[in-house]
Order: structure tokens, then C-alpha cells, then sequence
């Protein structure tokens, strides 16, 4: 069956695309037990939604940061503007720019072409976006093409997130659109992707490289668009040639052959073992396409590891996926239990301690000034959570931290990433407070629209006082909070 546009994909039971619900099942398992930490996914077979699920406090349906999914995108936007005429992958990359290159050029930099910039082999030693930043220039494209060059370009494959930064810049040069823009009409509206947002830089170019937001399930259509070389309702949207050799290896990136980092690298897609390849946001932001088997495996996560999923993936998944698509004799028990599965998909909150309080439920505390607008935290009662209040903008937000269960309300995040000026945004964020061992108290936060993961951890101090400190976790922008001291408005103990 072949996808098509709306709303929402098709939906269908496993056995009826020829896949067991046990296996789907054993993969979700295995994922679990590996300790990385999985928040959505999606699984297709032949454009139909054969399993999906969201482990709660995350939520189907909610858009977040995909990180460097967004490269994928973009390599789509040059492969439709080649099409177009527009532009060749075989121009130099200084022909776009001849008023933005510098005096003394690396002369490596004359040689340096659109398609190396799609198969990050620019010729540079490192990922250009951290000089770019560095720089202190608000002309990226300008300081992109200052950086020395250690290789002759098409030699060596480098991630490089600049390299797509580039892609981006010179698709509005020859479109006079912003890439976000120029894709609305060609590949959003057809794909059904609402309200795309995408991060820009500061002179308002799209990123390229990362910050657009999506879906899940708008990821697992963008992945199925590939599998169905660039069709989608009877419609061309990516040229058929592109889509495939977008998702070829055209540089090799390491010889290692048990790893998926050493398959080749496409246009912006990474090739993986077993035929199939995959566009990869940091902290596992996944859409996997499986060709030979019809197949498609969207997620969002923050990992530390994508081997171990993907390796789940391999053992439990394509094996089943591999049997064919004629449909199963109905297993009423195994889809029972993977229905069950399926709904009881949670992150558990963190322990809490036994038995061990410090006093502090019902103190309110008022932080010193800080860069996230922290004003107080209030404690109530023992296991019902606390209350963190903050401003921006003159507008006062209380966050709340539910003591047994995760309450979801607005905390301070940076979610435009590489952004060294990024303020905090108000942004929808889990969060659940428990006593600890060493009688401090830990507040676990979740922005739900990012793989983040902050933590205010609380830990009281001789007469009132506390000291908090603050840590983000999956995320490439810091947080630059520090060590803050509290001082108490009250102490009325219990």
C-alpha cells in the first residue's frame, strides 16, 4: 500500500502486514532494558501504522526540536531546486558568495563544491559550526568561508552542521526564499506538516543543519516519502533519482563493518548495515528506512547510546519485517499484550526516599538573581511536590513539580540550539519533586518539545538557607545557571 497525504496515516494491526505483535513487542523490551530512554515511535509497513506508542509524560502529536532530522530536509530542498534549475551539485561554493569571500582565501576553498557540502567532505577538520560561533561574526556564511581547509574537499568525510548551514544559505540566494518558505508548497503542505517552525540564524537565514520541529508521525511520512522515491499522491515531490542517490553512500565514512556509522554517508542521510538507511537528530531523533522490507521506524528519545536501539531494532524487528507482507493468522493474546504494552509506556519518575525528610515542606525560599528569571520555590507537603516561580518579560509563570506523578506547566528553555545569544522561552515541561537519601530534594524536569532534561537540585544549609543547582542533560545549548543560594521567607514546619 502506498501513503498518501491528510491528517494522518492509515492504521493497521501487525498481523495484517505480515509482522508478529510478539516481535514488535520484544523489540520494545529490549529497548527498555538497555537503559536508554525512547519517548515516541512509530512503526510502518507499506504505509500503514503497524504499532505506535508514547511513553508518558511525552505525547503523540506534540512537535520537538528534531534536531538534525532537519539535514534531511534540506538535502530534499536542494534536490528539488536542482530540478528546478536552479542550482548544480557540481557549482562552486564560492560562486554564490563572491562578495563574501575573504581577501587571502585557503586555496583549497576555489575547489570546494555543492556536493561536497552534502556529503560533509568540505575538506575542513572539524564541524564548522563551533569556529563559526566562535568567530563572534554575525555573517555565518562569511565566516564559514574564512576557515582553513585541512583536505582537498571531496576527500575526506567530516560531520560538519556548517556544511548544511551552507546548503541552506544558498538555497535563498539562487531561490529568494528562506528554506523553511521554499519548502511550505513542494514538501510541507503535501506531507500534511502543519505550522512548520524552523530556527534561524541571526541574519535570519533557516539553520539548515537543525531546529526544525516535527511530529512523529511527520517524520515516519517523511521517511515513507523516501521509501516511495519521492512520490507521494500520484505526485512527484522529490525527483526519483535524488531521493535514491540521496540515500546511497556517495563518501565513505569508516571501514568498521559491524557499526552504522561506517556505511557511507548520502545527502545528509547516514547509510546503515542491512540496506537501509536513516536521517539522525542528536540524542535519537530517528527516522529509519528499511527498503527492502517496506518499512519505516520513526522515534524521538534522548540517548546517549543509538547503537544499543538500533541493535534492538536488528535483532527483534527486521527479522519479522523480513517475513513478507501477506497477512498472519490472528494471535488475539500476543496483539493483547502488545496493546498493553503499548499503553503502559511511561518514564518512571526517580525514586524517592524512604522515611527521609529535611523539614522543609511548606518553606518558601527567594533565589538570587539568575539568567533564567528564577524568583522562588515553594515546598509543600510532604509527597505533594513544589512550586517554582519565575518571570520573563514582566510575566510571572508558576511552575509546578507534582509530587507523585509528573505535572506538566511552563519552564525556562533555549530551544534555538547553537544560538549563543538564545534567551529563555516559556516551554511545556514535566516535572516531579522527590526527597532523596542525603535529605535534598530533587525537581526531575522533561521539556517536552526537546530531548532535554533539567534537574534543580535542592540542598539545605544551616539556619533556612539552601544552595540549588541546576543541570541540563541532551542538549547542545548550556545552561549557564550555576550554583544559586536560596534564602527562606518562612520556615513553617510541619
Amino acid at each position: 500500500m502506498v501513503a498518501s497525504g491528510g491528517n494522518q496515516l492509515p492504521r493497521g494491526t501487525p498481523e495484517a502486514f505480515g509482522v508478529a505483535s510478539g516481535a514488535v513487542t520484544a523489540f520494545l523490551e529490549a529497548a527498555e532494558a538497555t537503559g536508554q530512554e525512547l519517548h515516541g515511535f512509530m512503526l510502518l509497513k507499506r504505509g500503514t501504522v503497524i504499532a505506535e506508542g508514547s511513553w508518558q509524560p511525552y505525547e503523540a502529536g506534540r512537535k520537538r526540536l528534531s534536531n538534525s532530522v532537519s539535514k534531511s530536509f534540506t538535502s530534499a530542498a536542494i534536490g528539488i531546486a536542482v530540478a528546478e534549475g536552479k542550482l548544480s551539485i557540481e557549482d562552486a561554493v564560492v560562486s554564490f558568495f563572491e562578495d563574501e569571500v575573504p581577501e587571502q582565501p585557503d586555496p583549497k576553498l576555489s575547489g570546494m563544491r555543492v556536493k561536497h557540502l552534502l556529503t560533509m567532505s568540505t575538506g575542513h577538520d572539524v564541524d564548522t559550526v563551533v569556529p563559526v560561533l566562535k568567530s563572534g561574526e554575525t555573517d555565518w556564511v562569511r565566516a564559514f568561508l574564512a576557515l582553513p581547509l585541512a583536505y582537498e574537499p571531496g576527500t575526506v568525510f567530516k560531520y560538519n552542521t556548517g556544511a548544511t548551514y551552507m546548503l541552506s544559505a544558498i538555497l535563498q540566494r539562487v531561490t529568494g526564499e528562506r528554506l523553511v518558505d521554499y519548502l511550505q508548497d513542494r514538501l510541507f503542505a503535501p506531507l500534511g506538516i502543519d505550522n512548520s517552525a524552523w530556527d534561524s540564524c541571526p541574519a535570519g537565514i533557516t539553520a539548515g543543519g537543525w531546529g526544525l520541529s516535527l511530529t512523529t508521525e511527520e517524520m515516519a511520512r517523511f521517511g515513507q516519502l523516501y521509501l516511495q522515491q519521492g512520490m507521494w499522491e500520484g505526485k512527484q515531490l522529490i525527483p526519483a533519482e535524488w531521493a535514491s542517490a540521496s540515500v546511497s553512500p556517495q563518501i565513505g565514512n569508516g571501514d568498521d563493518p559491524d557499526s552504522d556509522w561506517s556505511s557511507g554517508y548520502g545527502y545528509q542521510f547516514w547509510c546503515n548495515r542491512y540496506g537501509t538507511y536513516r536521517a539522525d537528530g542528536a540524542f535519537g531523533q530517528i527516522i529509519l528506512v528499511m527498503p527492502a522490507e517496506e518499512a519505516v521506524l520513526a522515534f524521538t528519545s534522548s540517548l546517549s547510546d543509538l547503537s544499543q536501539i538500533l541493535n534492538a531494532v536488528w535483532a527483534h524487528l527486521l527479522p519479522a519485517l523480513q517475513k513478507g507482507s501477506e497477512p498472519l493468522p490472528n494471535e488475539a493474546q500476543a496483539l493483547e499484550a502488545l496493546r498493553a504494552k503499548l499503553a503502559s509506556l511511561e518514564i518512571a519518575p526517580p525514586a524517592a526516599a524512604i522515611g527521609v525528610r529535611h523539614g522543609g515542606e511548606h518553606a518558601e525560599y527567594l533565589f538570587e538573581d539568575n539568567a533564567l528569571g528564577l524568583a522562588s520555590l515553594r515546598l509543600h507537603g510532604e509527597d505533594e511536590g513544589c512550586t517554582i516561580v519565575w518571570t520573563l518579560h514582566e510575566k510571572t509563570y508558576a511552575f509546578e513539580a507534582g509530587g507523585e506523578a509528573w505535572a506538566i506547566s511552563q519552564w525556562p528553555s533555549a530551544p534555538e540550539v547553537y544560538h549563543a545569544e538564545a534567551k529563555p522561552v516559556p516551554a511545556d515541561a514535566a516535572a516531579v519533586g522527590r526527597w532523596q537519601d542525603d535529605g535534598s530534594y530533587l525537581i526531575s524536569i522533561r521539556l517536552l518539545d526537546t530531548a532535554y532534561h533539567d534537574a534543580v537540585h535542592v540542598r539545605f544549609e544551616e539556619e533556612g538557607h539552601a544552595s540549588i543547582t541546576f543541570a541540563r542533560k541532551f542538549s547542545v545549548t548550556p545552561l549557564h545557571v550555576g550554583t544559586l543560594q536560596a534564602h527562606p521567607v518562612q520556615a513553617a514546619r510541619r
